[in-house]
């Protein structure tokens, strides 16, 4: 568990997610300015790999300025049996001393629906336990995140207690704006990247793909002004 807010709303590109941004953002901050308001307990971020779920979480939790306490929840899934029912109700219980936001990343490896085959005893007594920190939360301090790219593989009665948001694929347009924002971060031009997105689009269907073609045009400008000054050189 750590906390991590330095992720700015300026990285927040495409309207499909900044659409998403302010429908979350105005709920919590409507429940974190009202103590006597009974209401949503928190979000399931569910969509493809790569599409900014766990991102989206770390700007509401910058935009609100409240502490963003992440948890890994396959590190979670890993402690002896009656550990991880223990750290749940510890983390519940740190995250409403003060405003914060509780984002459990990659859930399914967590709280999988009991009726699935793979779903073991241990998997029961956390479900269980997270239920009961759920009913019990105080909307006015704490707003829980779950992020997952398979939501079916959740317990069902996981889904009831938490809002859904499905996150799209990103736009050519969203794609493009990305690119050059990561560009810009890494003081490289952009229309050679930019020319590959256009030319093939259905091979960065991805936030996470368009910063790999970044990052390899990067290394790519950087080993050819090295192999012309026959030196290490850094981009200014």
């Amino acid at each position: 568990m750590h906390s991590g807010t330095e992720i700015s709303l300026e990285q927040c590109k495409g309207e499909e997610y900044r659409a998403i941004f302010q429908k979350v953002y105005r709920i919590v901050s409507l429940q974190f300015s009202n103590p006597d308001l009974r209401g949503i307990k928190g979000f399931i971020f569910a969509g493809e790999t790569g599409v900014g779920k766990t991102l989206m979480a770390k700007m509401v939790a910058r935009e609100l300025s409240v502490p963003l306490l992440f948890v890994d929840s396959a590190t979670i899934a890993r402690k002896h049996f009656g550990e991880s029912e223990q750290l749940i109700s510890k983390l519940f219980e740190e995250s409403q001393h003060n405003k914060a936001v509780l984002l459990f990343d990659d859930v399914e490896a967590l709280f999988l629906d009991r009726t699935k085959e793979a779903s073991e005893g241990w998997n029961t007594g956390m479900n269980n336990v997270l239920f009961h920190q759920l009913d019990n939360l105080d909307t006015s301090k704490c707003a829980v995140i779950m992020t997952t790219n398979l939501i079916t593989f959740l317990d069902k009665a996981l889904q009831d207690r938490l809002y859904p948001i499905q996150f799209p694929l990103p736009s050519l347009q969203t794609l493009i704006a990305i690119a050059q924002m990561r560009c810009n971060d890494l003081k490289i031009g952009s229309e050679g990247v930019e020319q590959t997105i256009r030319a093939a689009p259905e091979s960065f269907r991805s936030i996470r793909a368009v910063e790999k073609l970044v990052f390899e045009d990067y290394i790519n400008q950087i080993e050819v002004l090295a192999s012309r000054q026959g030196s290490n050189v850094v981009l200014v």
